[in-house]
């Protein structure tokens, strides 16, 4: 369960960094080239996206904040 826990992180903070990059016009080669090189950021920050999925309606409230973040 931790093992998973630490790969869905990593899957959830490249998901959301290629959602916001892409709006940028960056390739999604790119995109994973540096999500990869930057394991424990992109990491990190799927933890925050996990946990806030943890909270009932809590994504409701925080993930445009969270993506709108991103994008800026």
């Amino acid at each position: 369960p931790i093992v998973s826990f630490f790969v869905m992180s990593y899957r959830f903070g490249a998901l959301y960094l290629a959602i916001c990059n892409f709006r940028h016009g960056v390739t999604l080669h790119n995109t994973c080239t540096w999500a990869w090189r930057n394991l424990a950021l992109t990491t990190g920050f799927g933890m925050i996206i996990q946990f806030i999925f943890l909270v009932p309606l809590l994504p409701l409230l925080l993930l445009p904040g969270v993506i709108i973040g991103i994008a800026a």
